[in-house]
């Protein structure tokens, strides 16, 4: 199984109106509605004078196939994953709270770096 490694995060913390405008050359993972986890991004433009805008190491990820995916979250999950091309989720996964984002074959799973063995364990 692959090995969880850092992601390249920027936290947005702004008005849910201004999360849902968020503009950035990165993967927007919108996880509450006035917070966005950001991937990969070089620009952040958030349209809130207030914005907290910052990076953030806490997180980990696993990159793994969609089938992969449907196939640990059928074993460990109490809930169904949706029946979409793209999509993102929250919830426990084999005792582990963790952010699943899927886009077409591909899949990310993402928890709390100081998970990460747990979640290396786990999958």
């Amino acid at each position: 199984m692959p090995v969880p490694e850092m992601l390249d995060v920027i936290r947005v913390v702004a008005r849910p109106e201004a999360i849902l405008a968020l503009s950035s050359d990165g993967v927007v993972l919108q996880v509450a509605p006035d917070e966005a986890l950001v991937l990969d991004a070089t620009d952040v433009e958030v349209g809130d004078d207030h914005a907290i805008t910052l990076p953030d190491d806490g997180f980990v990820g696993v990159e793994l196939s969609r089938s992969e995916v449907e196939d640990w979250c059928e074993r460990e999950a109490e809930w169904p994953l949706p029946s979409l091309v793209s999509y993102f989720v929250q919830g426990m996964v084999a005792g582990l709270a963790v952010k699943i984002w899927v886009n077409g074959d591909a899949a990310l799973v993402i928890c709390r770096t100081s998970l990460a063995r747990d979640l290396e364990e786990r999958l």
